[in-house]
């Protein structure tokens, strides 16, 4: 998700200066952190409630959201559909008891 930098040198008279192009990103491993973390919280099989589920989940959200949310707002959109996706998966996972898929949808 991180894009590299460009540097362009620019000659000035009595100087000369270096300009960086691009944009900064997530790093590739805090993603892959992120990523493992909600994982963890999120096991198909963890054997507690969703709610509960989502009462663990909040801190790491609201702390990713915290800090690179002014800046890297469009990348956090990807992150928060994968974690939805996860508890979709969850939530599909405990609706498969005798009779629970059908009478929910």
């Amino acid at each position: 998700m991180k894009e590299s930098f460009r540097a362009i040198e620019c000659k000035l008279p009595g100087g000369g200066c270096l300009i960086l192009i691009g944009t900064k990103g997530i790093a590739d491993k805090a993603v892959a952190r992120f990523k493992d973390r909600v994982r963890d919280l999120t096991r198909r099989h963890r054997g507690v409630s969703l709610e509960r589920m989502i009462a663990d989940l909040n801190p790491l959200l609201r702390g990713w959201a915290g800090y690179f949310g002014f800046s890297q707002w469009r990348e956090l959109g990807s992150l928060d559909g994968w974690t939805r996706r996860r508890l979709r998966c969850v939530v599909w996972v405990q609706w498969k008891t005798r009779g629970g898929t059908c009478q929910r949808l």
